[in-house]
């Protein structure tokens, strides 16, 4: 499922190498995203810049090593691995996330989605930022997912969209580390509830209900940066 000389390439790419992917927008920060507009009804998000270069990449049994892995796993994910299980969705690619801001917070959608995911998460749990309500943690638990606390990706600066996000594990650890790795049975754990998740509930439409402060931003015309 994982092809780790693919992954390998992902990671050791730059960001620009990735505007293959679909149109390219510039945001008024100067940044840019990458947008692949499917006609799908869920938008996955993965962000292109990593703290350290994507060099050096080793691979150890179940264990590849690398310092990009977050967040070029994700963006392996939903590149090469997610769509060859028949998972669809709408691709945005950010850069700036490392920074705390995230090219997100720019992106203009074609539609309404039913809701959002990511896999820019440390090890095998779930975090919801702001979007976390009882209806998406008893989906999650019903998925057998574990629910976690966690303080910023990008999906918090799309909370314009109006709909649920879910930042998945995808099984790394060390992020922002010379010795980064990620364990690739916890990776392949992960993608495999992620596609039973996906199967029952990408119809299925996760409101998230904007605060006050955010629904007075959202008419005023501005957007914040949720921490």
């Amino acid at each position: 499922m994982i092809d780790v000389s693919r992954l390998k390439h992902v990671c050791e790419l730059p960001v620009e190498a990735f505007a293959s992917h679909g149109e390219t927008v510039v945001t008024p920060g100067g940044s840019n995203y990458v947008f692949r507009d499917q006609g799908e009804p869920v938008l996955a998000v993965a962000h292109l810049d990593t703290v350290l270069p994507g060099t050096p990449f080793s691979h150890d049994g179940e264990r590849v090593y690398c310092p990009a892995l977050d967040d070029r796993l994700g963006v392996h994910l939903l590149l090469d691995v997610l769509p060859l299980l028949g998972v669809r969705f709408d691709l945005l690619l950010t850069d700036g996330e490392e920074r705390g801001c995230s090219t997100a917070r720019w992106f203009v959608p074609p539609r309404r989605y039913n809701w959002m995911f990511s896999f820019d998460r440390a090890g095998t749990d779930v975090v919801l930022y702001q979007y976390d309500t009882p209806e998406s943690r008893r989906l999650l638990h019903r998925a057998g997912f574990r629910v976690g606390v966690g303080s910023y990706s990008d999906i918090a600066d799309l909370w314009f969209l109006g709909c649920a996000g879910f930042n998945f594990g995808c099984g790394y650890h060390g992020q922002h580390r010379l010795d980064c790795y990620a364990d690739l049975g916890e990776t392949r754990e992960m993608v495999a509830r992620f596609v039973a998740f996906w199967e029952l509930h990408r119809a299925r439409r996760l409101a998230r209900r904007l605060s006050r402060i955010k629904s007075t931003q959202a008419q005023s015309g501005q957007r914040v940066q949720p921490r």
